[in-house]
């Protein structure tokens, strides 16, 4: 995946872990390559 999206293996896995938070750029290119909405990355975020 990380290859795939030109991310580094370990960014990538602390993506997965929920240790970091993606940019907006890095969670587009994961979205686009596993086919959702890039923006549930962010649904924490939403207090709605």
């Amino acid at each position: 995946m990380a290859d795939s999206t030109d991310i580094s293996r370990g960014y990538y896995a602390n993506i997965e872990r929920g240790e970091k938070t993606p940019s907006v750029a890095v969670a587009q290119k994961i979205s686009d390559y596993l086919k959702f909405d890039w923006s549930m990355f962010f649904k924490h975020f939403n207090k709605n």
